[in-house]
């Protein structure tokens, strides 16, 4: 993409909102890159056929189905570093596991380490990475069980948790979801359903009002512009959206164990955190004005602020590939708005013009909306330079407030997604659009191969 960070976003295409509780222990031994688990899962929807999903480096000890050990059949999933196990008992086609309570599954497993002068031959959101004393290790390969639903292949991705992480030294642990603590035993509880994210080792921790920096060595003048342009963003969505923006925004530093020339910039979000390189912050600063002078920078951070409302609050990963546009345009849109309102419309179209009002975008054709859950091809970057331009649509049909009205909605009904191809109408509809004005949108924006003159004009 065209911005300075490649967002590795929430990239497996099937996963719920529905959540589980996740109890027990993670011991670590990250200079030896050893983790062991004794995990207990509870609170499971009931009347569903489930398995388990576990990194591919993590031994099974046992797994007990409510205090019996039973023997779960291994698959390897899709995702090349996963392997599933089958928890259901197959009577007749019709047999699922509606007494399951509790899931007892202890496991073990030992992982590569890097020093400075060390790689690996790739490098991504879902690889556990530990690299000179640094652990780093989300949901995307977990090295704490998820259950996923056997039939449809829906992750239980969301989980609170109340967790004990032992460390054979005294290290500094970040929790998704939780304030970092420092000791060699510590205890984390998170009654808010959370994705997760470890990032764990020795390592300097700043927290500067709504701002927490993970592994940063940043003086307080830069930190403290940093949380001021946080807090703008804070308040710009608070405002805009009408929903406070109610957690503290944590940006631990990206480390890659990957070449080096493998991404200039690179960072990925597992909301609230974002992880993210703040190696040349100082860059992109004037001290003299105490501002950000790199847009492009203010707008990714906005970018990735936005998924705490639009793949957070409304999560649309139980489609295949809709959810770009509703996790990825949603929130590009919402960024290039902050950019226009609070930094300046001039610096707003100049982005337009880099960003899609371009020779290669304008002669392009793009799968319409309705063809975007079926396409075969990756839409990634389509979805953060293109797709964005059906709100902007929106917007010069009825106009900005009716704009943030239809994602407010789209908030407010986020328990109705459903398979998410009619809810921007019914949403449109809902906030007061007829069926005329709907489907003039519709014909303009949503239907069309590319809408770019259209919105130039």
């Amino acid at each position: 993409m065209k911005i300075n960070i490649i967002l590795f976003l929430l990239i497996l295409s099937n996963s719920i909102f529905s959540q589980t509780h996740i109890s027990g222990d993670l011991n670590l031994n990250i200079q030896k890159g050893i983790i062991d688990g004794n995990i207990t899962i509870t609170e499971i929807p009931k009347n569903k056929k489930f398995s388990i999903i576990l990194h591919k480096g993590l031994n099974i000890k046992f797994v007990k189905h409510n205090g019996k050990i039973v023997y779960p059949e291994p698959k390897e999933l899709l995702w090349e570093n996963n392997v599933i196990y089958d928890l259901h008992f197959w009577v007749n086609d019709k047999k699922t596991l509606d007494s399951l309570t509790q899931i007892e599954i202890v496991y073990s497993g030992k992982f590569p380490t890097y020093n400075k002068n060390e790689e690996a031959a790739d490098d991504d959101m879902g690889v556990v990475a530990i690299k000179n004393g640094i652990l780093r290790s989300t949901f995307q390969y977990p090295i704490i069980p998820i259950l996923m639903e056997s039939e449809t292949m829906e992750w239980l991705s969301m989980n609170t948790y109340n967790l004990n992480i032992n460390c054979n030294k005294r290290e500094t642990v970040y929790l998704n979801g939780s304030e970092p603590k420092t000791g060699k035993k510590l205890q984390f509880i998170n009654n808010n359903p959370t994705e997760f994210l470890l990032y764990a080792g020795k390592f300097k921790t700043i927290e500067k009002g709504n701002l927490i920096l993970l592994n940063t060595e940043l003086d307080e003048k830069y930190i403290s512009i940093l949380s001021k342009e946080i807090d703008k963003i804070r308040d710009f969505y608070t405002y805009r959206l009408k929903r406070t923006y109610d957690e503290k925004v944590v940006f631990p530093q990206i480390f890659s164990i990957g070449p080096k020339n493998q991404y200039s910039y690179w960072g990925f979000t597992v909301s609230p955190t974002i992880v993210m390189d703040f190696s040349n912050f100082k860059d992109k600063v004037n001290l003299d004005s105490q501002t950000i002078n790199d847009f492009g920078f203010i707008k990714t951070i906005a970018h990735e602020m936005a998924h705490k409302y639009f793949g957070g609050t409304l999560n649309a990963l139980s489609t295949k590939k809709l959810w770009i546009f509703y996790h990825e345009s949603i929130a590009q849109y919402l960024s290039f708005k902050y950019i226009e309102e609070v930094k300046s419309e001039d610096l707003y179209n100049n982005f337009l013009i880099e960003n899609t009002f371009t020779e290669n975008y304008m002669t392009r054709t793009f799968p319409n909306y309705y063809e975007i859950e079926d396409f075969p091809l990756d839409l990634t970057n389509a979805s953060y330079d293109y797709y964005y331009l059906y709100l902007i649509g929106f917007e010069k049909l009825f106009g900005k407030n009716k704009t943030y009205s239809l994602l407010r909605k789209m908030l407010e009904n986020a328990n109705k997604f459903g398979n998410g191809k009619n809810y921007f109408r019914d949403c449109a509809l809902e906030i007061g659009l007829n069926k005329n004005e709907w489907e003039t949108f519709d014909n303009l924006y949503l239907k069309s191969k590319n809408c770019i003159n259209l919105i130039r004009e």
